[in-house]
């Protein structure tokens, strides 16, 4: 009796501690499920008789989960303390570290020591989404420049921080070689400019030579007329004809004479100063004053000039320059006739007038026109049919770059039946 006792008292404890075994296990369950119904749980391992299994889950987040790790931007969740709990491959390849040697390492031991301080301060405002540019540092201690962009992560009672990790060590590289393109541009545009400086320099020195035998030509019949005038007061004086009437008289024309020797002056030194901003000019002041200058060169060449002007436009650009284009185009006109020996009468016809709100001038000669093949590049820089001692070949590209890039015009030439014709619009 005492031993059937003892076997049922060992039968219940058996029974019950195979219950509590029971339980345990059951909450055990429990927790697991729950666990994955919460998503919570990527994946479990169950020992099995041939070992250890892993079971991976597949919940409602799986395809996140899949874009996550598929994505070219690196993807890190952090614990409170910066611990790196997840990332993804994308950013284990930027690292250039094992994905398996990133977990548990603290996020700020990738962060270059010049970036420590933006770091913390990128992670103390993650209660709202906040970024910043900065540079990590790879397993080979290689920097390389990445955008941060940090949110505060809440799941359950778990807290940290998700970080998306966007290389831009391409955009960078793009934006020095940008950078790089466009020093080399500004520098070989200064060196254009340098270039158009150097060529109009040239040219204004070609204009000046020009002009000095101008002086010569608007200076001698004055010169000759004072000289006359000179040798006529002391005829008077010799004769007894000399008295006050004559002497006022021959003052007064003398100092006519020496009065337009002056204005002379002035005209050439007012051809060769500067403009510095852009005015309003009368087209035809310009225009007298440029064929006044070459009058002289144009009379010993027996040449002509008519002018043709429907009214008088204004013009806004730069006077001084204008003049200079127009005295190329005279002096190129000049230069044909003798070169070709043109027997018959020699004329240059300057015409203006207005077209579509812009003011046109033509300047037309008949002396014979130009060749194609010279048609094509005479306004290139130092192109010149005239030889090296007799032209710089400056003048008309010199032209080109006054009218087109500095005072928005354009100007063109074409043959006409018996020469060649210049047209400027500004």
């Amino acid at each position: 009796m005492g031993n059937g006792m003892a076997m049922v008292k060992r039968a219940v404890k058996d029974i019950l501690a195979e219950n509590e075994d029971l339980r345990l296990r059951l909450e055990e369950a429990e927790e697991t499920l729950r666990a994955i119904f919460g998503g919570e749980v990527d994946a479990l391992v169950v020992n099995a008789p041939e070992g250890e299994r892993i079971f991976t889950l597949e919940g409602a987040d799986y395809p996140y989960r899949l874009l996550v790790e598929s994505m070219n931007e690196g993807a890190v969740t952090l614990a409170p303390d910066g611990t790196i709990i997840y990332c993804n491959k994308a950013l284990a390849d930027m690292l250039k570290v094992p994905l398996e040697k990133i977990i548990g390492v603290a996020f700020a031991n990738f962060v270059s020591t010049a970036d420590a301080a933006d770091f913390a301060s990128l992670l103390g405002k993650c209660t709202q989404v906040s970024k910043g540019d900065m540079d990590l540092v790879t397993g080979n201690g290689e920097p390389f420049p990445v955008l941060l962009s940090c949110s505060a992560m809440v799941a359950g009672n778990s807290r940290g921080q998700n970080m998306v990790v966007t290389d831009l060590s391409e955009q960078k590289s793009a934006q020095q070689a940008l950078q790089a393109e466009i020093v080399r541009r500004l520098q070989t545009a200064e060196e254009l400019r340098k270039s158009e400086q150097l060529l109009m320099h040239q040219g204004r020195q070609a204009a000046m030579g020009e002009m000095i035998g101008n002086i010569a030509h608007q200076w001698r019949q004055p010169l000759n007329t004072l000289g006359l005038m000179v040798q006529k007061l002391q005829l008077l004086h010799n004769t007894g004809r000399f008295n006050e009437e004559e002497l006022d008289d021959y003052c007064r024309k003398s100092m006519d004479t020496i009065m337009h020797m002056s204005k002379t002056i002035d005209d050439f030194r007012n051809f060769f100063r500067a403009d510095k901003e852009k005015t309003s000019f009368r087209l035809l002041d310009v225009i007298n004053k440029t064929i006044s200058l070459v009058e002289g060169t144009f009379t010993q060449n027996q040449i002509s000039i008519q002018l043709d002007a429907a009214g008088d436009p204004a013009v806004n650009g730069y006077p001084n320059e204008y003049s200079q284009v127009l005295l190329n185009i005279f002096l190129n006109a000049r230069d044909a006739f003798v070169q070709r020996d043109i027997s018959g009468p020699r004329l240059v016809t300057v015409r203006i007038y207005m077209e579509e709100g812009k003011t046109v001038v033509c300047i037309v000669d008949n002396a014979g026109g130009i060749g194609e093949d010279i048609m094509i590049r005479i306004f290139d820089p130092y192109f010149t049919t005239k030889g090296p001692d007799k032209g710089t070949g400056v003048g008309l590209f010199m032209s080109k770059t006054i009218i087109e890039k500095n005072m928005n015009g354009r100007i063109t030439v074409r043959n006409t039946g018996a020469g060649a014709e210049f047209r400027i619009e500004v």
